[in-house]
Formats: structure tokens, C-alpha cells, sequence
């Protein structure tokens, strides 16, 4: 009885979030979209964790993100959000829709572990320092990787609630992939019914299935699947709305989503080159930037920026050229190791033979070509063989059934298309350059091979024809969703015993955390994990570092922490 009163517990809370979530959506469509958009649930649910996220961000600056204030900011939005009357639609539908995506994201999480080891390494830690304190200038030489935060770290921090504690960071996630799988189901049913959009449904329908077997475990989520969900939101959108150069609403939508896309992880700029080529054919330049959206996007870049300044002197941690030398937080030296050693770890670093060659000598000229090839390309052919396989059998029975009308391959919606997968190509040359870990480049890839199809096979399909096989389309879908729902089920049954929620800490228990400290210098007490860096949401400010030149000073209220170079 004690763990169905755990289930009932955690299911209301991702009820509460998944609502409010919802409900921030809303607002946002209506005031920096200048519409009025109160049906689309999981939709709204996907643009609340931008404005959420923005919020955050905004607040750190001035408050740490605790639990006091954050119940009271979510308290005077949930009053924005009942003023605004998005509640006042029908009971029914809104109580349907909203279960079905806790339901989903319940399952998802149950029994669940979190992302490891990046989560215990410096996402946990880093949202502990959110919710304990305004932001901390410099705090990337606490620990190198806290120049690399996500914006994804302050939507979590933003859920540490009076009635969830610290465990409302974990929610989230589970409620954007739920959130994700409902919309994208509900547009393919949509585009599928209409003439027009028929066949740019399909690729719709592929990006659904993958998802669905991508993003099917919680503990894999981190931060690479919130970025691969909203790149493929920016294809959604593009595909959805026909390739609409004119189309206002669009190029505000997929730039704001691209935005975010980058905000997730600074790999994927290149997606902001997406809404910038549309805004040069949609030419409607004084709509576009006299409009609040454009406001309210410059205000979340600017923010974004400083935040990234005062953290590690860096505008785009670790590009150097991007960087501020002569700030007394400023690191030079740790900003250019740190970008060799994430690319050098990408390409296999650890598994080379030759241990004498250098990390510069290995990163060049291919030197890495090899090792890689021994060792990590297995692990993307392993990942991505599936999702070959499906694209291919899919097109083959596509072929089979002879559903093609053969058209010029010069479409007239092929130049948007071309857009994405000029950009989805280059991303995934940029990816193999530099970064050739699959799950950063995971939808790179699977877009830049899907365009290749949707060019030669889904075009030449006959809009008509098709509709005959929605039956065997619907089928396909609610085999994937049983596949997810027994992938989940089979470690529920797995772990039934365990806590129903992931863990945040260690292997080793919370109160048993060493506390070590590495200097007292000015009353500062800097703690680290022995015997690793795994501190989770522990105390904080934790790292794996062990510099006892590490220093900190109060200035205007605000701590900056720096390496004592003397």
C-alpha cells in the first residue's frame, strides 16, 4: 500500500507540473505570438519550458532559485494563467489530454535513474548551486565543465518546489518527451487528413517512430534529448505549415525554437542559420524586427550571453575567441584544454594504442580516424542501424505498393526542404569534425538521411493513393507506443522494489557524502567527492577539483571565484 501511495503522490505532482507547464504556454503564444491558442495542450506544453526556462535564467541573476521562491513565482504565474481564463475550455478534453501525457511521463520515470555520470558529474551539482545561490561569477573554475551548462539546468531548477523538494528537478524531462510523442501523433493525424500536407505528414510520422525508439528511457535523456527534440520541433513546424516563406507566424515560431535549440547546447548554432535564410526569402524584415517577439528573443540571447560571460569570462565556452583574458575569473589556460579534451574524448582519446602521442598531435591530420573507427563507430552503427533499417523498409513498402506519380525532383517546396538538409548535412559534418559522439549528433544525422528519402521517395508519392494506408500507418504508430510502454514496463517489474524516482545522488548514500575540504581561504570551504566527482544534488558548491589555488571574493553582493595566480 505504502508504494501505491508513492505512485499517487509522485502521478498528482507530474499532474501539477505538467498543467502549469501547459498553462505557460499559453502565455507565451498570446503574448509574444500575439495569439490565442488555449486547445493545444501538449503543444502549449512544449513552448511553457522556453518561457519557464527564460524566466529562470532572468531570476538567477538577482536570487537564488530555492524552493521558497520559487513556489511563489509559480504562484502569481498560475494566477496570470487562471486570469487569462485558459482553463475556461471544455472539462473533457482538457482533463483527457493532460492525463494522457502524465500517464506517459509517469511511466517514464518510475523506477528510472538519471542521466549518469553527466548528471552526478555537473548537471545535479550545478542545480544545486542554482537553487542555493544568485548566480556565482567564475564558477567555471570550480568545475571545468560548469562553463558547458544547458539552459536545460535552470528549467529543472526552476521545479524545486515547497510541496516536491529538490526531487521536482527530475520532472521535467519525463514531461517534455511525453509532451513531445502526443504532439507529434496529434499533427500527423492532422496533416494526414488534409490534401495539402498528406504526404510532408510522413516525414512527420518518421521522426514519431524514431523518437519514440530514441528517447524510450529516462536515464538517457540528460541534456542531448531536449536538443534533438526541439531540432526536430523546428522541422515539425517548417513541414506543418508547407514551407510558408510568407508565413509570419512560422518564422517567428522556428526562430524562437532554434534559439532554444542552440541555448540546449551551442553545437547546434548552425540550426539558427534555418529561420535566418526564411526570414531573407519571407523579405517582411519591419514585422519582424519591430515585433515584441524579437524583443523578448534578443532579451533571452543577451541574457544567455552574460550569463556565459560571468560564469567563464566566455561568451560560447570554450571557443577562445569568444573569450575575456583579463578578468580576474578569466582561465585562459583551463578554456584551451578544455576544448581539446572534449574533442579529443569524442574521438576516442582514452581508447587509443599509441600513448605517447600528445592530444594535439592525436587531433590532427585524423590521427583519431582510426581508434575511432575501432571503437566508437560501433556504437552509432549499433544506435543508428535500427533507424536505417526502418527508413529503408518503410520506403521500400512504400515503393512496393506502387503509390508513385513521378514528378521533376524540382518541387516547388523542395527549396525549404533543401534548407534543412543543407543544414542538417553541414551539422553533421560539423558533428564527425569535431564532436563524432552519437548522441550529440544524433538527429543531424537521422534528418540528413529522412530529406534524402522525402526527396526521391515521399514526393513521388500520390497524395490520393496513400490515404488508403492510414490503417497500416495507425498500426505501425500503436506498435511503437506498445514497444515503449514494454521497454518501460519490463524495468518497472526490474526495479519494482527500488525507490519510484530516480536517484540523485551517488551509489553511496547521501548522509555518508565525504565532505572534504581543500582550502579555507577567507572563510571559503570548497568541497569535493573522494574518490571521484560524482557529487550529485549534494552539498554544494561540490566538483571533482582539487586546486588549492581556488579563491573567492564578495563583490556588490556577488561571489567570484578565481585561481589565485600569485
Amino acid at each position: 500500500m505504502n508504494i501505491l501511495f508513492q505512485y499517487l503522490i509522485l502521478f498528482l505532482q507530474i499532474y501539477v507540473v505538467t498543467v502549469f507547464i501547459s498553462g505557460c504556454g499559453f502565455l507565451l503564444k498570446k503574448y509574444i505570438f500575439n495569439y490565442d491558442d488555449k486547445y493545444s495542450f501538449e503543444n502549449n506544453s512544449l513552448w511553457g519550458f522556453i518561457l519557464i526556462s527564460f524566466i529562470a535564467l532572468g531570476l538567477n541573476f538577482i536570487i537564488p532559485l530555492n524552493s521558497f521562491n520559487n513556489s511563489l513565482i509559480i504562484f502569481f504565474l498560475s494566477l496570470i494563467i487562471f486570469w487569462k481564463k485558459y482553463f475556461h475550455q471544455p472539462i473533457k478534453k482538457f482533463f483527457k489530454k493532460s492525463i494522457i501525457v502524465t500517464l506517459l511521463a509517469f511511466i517514464l520515470i518510475i523506477h528510472s535513474n538519471v542521466n549518469n555520470p553527466d548528471a552526478l558529474l555537473y548537471h545535479l551539482p550545478y542545480s544545486k548551486i542554482i537553487n542555493e545561490y544568485k548566480i556565482l561569477i567564475g564558477s567555471f573554475n570550480i568545475h571545468h565543465r560548469f562553463g558547458h551548462i544547458s539552459i536545460i539546468q535552470y528549467l529543472n531548477s526552476f521545479f524545486n518546489l515547497f510541496f516536491f523538494n529538490e526531487k521536482g528537478l527530475l520532472l521535467p524531462l519525463s514531461i517534455l518527451v511525453s509532451s513531445f510523442f502526443i504532439y507529434l501523433l496529434k499533427e500527423f493525424k492532422l496533416l494526414f487528413k488534409s490534401n495539402v500536407s498528406r504526404i510532408n505528414s510522413l516525414v512527420i510520422f518518421c521522426i514519431l517512430i524514431v523518437s519514440l525508439y530514441s528517447f524510450s528511457r529516462y536515464s538517457n535523456y540528460g541534456n542531448d534529448a531536449p536538443v534533438h527534440i526541439y531540432y526536430y520541433l523546428i522541422i515539425v513546424y517548417i513541414f506543418k505549415y508547407n514551407f510558408e516563406f510568407s508565413n509570419n507566424l512560422l518564422l517567428k515560431q522556428i526562430s524562437l525554437l532554434s534559439l532554444f535549440t542552440f541555448l540546449i547546447k551551442p553545437f547546434y548554432l548552425i540550426s539558427l542559420f534555418i529561420p535566418l535564410i526564411f526570414l531573407i526569402l519571407n523579405k517582411n524584415f519591419k514585422y519582424f524586427f519591430k515585433s515584441i517577439f524579437f524583443l523578448f528573443s534578443c532579451t533571452f540571447s543577451f541574457l544567455w550571453f552574460l550569463k556565459n560571460f560571468l560564469v567563464s569570462s566566455c561568451l560560447i565556452y570554450p571557443i577562445k575567441i569568444s573569450c575575456f583574458e583579463n578578468l580576474i575569473w578569466s582561465n585562459p589556460t583551463q578554456v584551451i584544454n578544455q576544448k581539446l579534451l572534449g574533442e579529443v574524448m569524442s574521438k576516442s582519446w582514452q581508447d587509443r594504442l599509441d600513448t605517447n602521442i600528445s592530444m594535439t598531435e592525436y587531433n590532427q591530420n585524423f590521427e583519431w580516424l582510426s581508434t575511432w573507427s575501432n571503437n566508437h563507430l560501433n556504437v552509432v552503427i549499433e544506435k543508428f542501424f535500427p533507424i536505417i533499417i526502418f527508413l529503408a523498409l518503410f520506403s521500400f513498402i512504400l515503393f512496393c505498393l506502387k503509390l508513385f506519380k513521378i514528378k521533376k525532383l524540382i518541387h516547388k517546396n523542395n527549396l525549404g526542404s533543401f534548407i534543412i538538409f543543407i543544414t542538417s548535412l553541414f551539422g553533421s559534418i560539423i558533428w564527425f569534425l569535431n564532436f563524432p559522439i552519437y548522441r550529440y549528433g544524433q538527429s543531424y544525422l537521422f534528418i540528413t538521411i529522412l530529406l534524402l528519402i522525402y526527396f526521391f521517395i515521399f514526393q513521388n508519392l500520390d497524395e490520393f493513393k496513400i490515404f488508403k494506408y492510414k490503417k497500416f500507418l495507425n498500426i505501425v504508430i500503436i506498435l511503437a507506443f506498445i514497444g515503449l510502454g514494454a521497454k518501460n514496463f519490463n524495468r518497472i517489474n526490474e526495479k519494482f522494489s527500488d525507490t519510484i524516482t530516480p536517484y540523485m545522488y551517488d551509489d553511496i548514500v547521501h548522509s555518508n557524502i565525504s565532505k572534504k575540504f581543500i582550502n579555507n581561504f577567507n572563510e571559503f570551504t570548497h568541497y569535493y567527492k573522494e574518490g571521484g566527482g560524482l557529487c550529485g544534488y549534494s552539498i554544494s558548491p561540490c566538483s571533482e577539483n582539487k586546486d588549492k589555488n581556488l579563491r573567492f571574493k564578495t563583490k556588490f553582493g556577488y561571489r567570484i571565484y578565481y585561481i589565485n595566480k600569485s
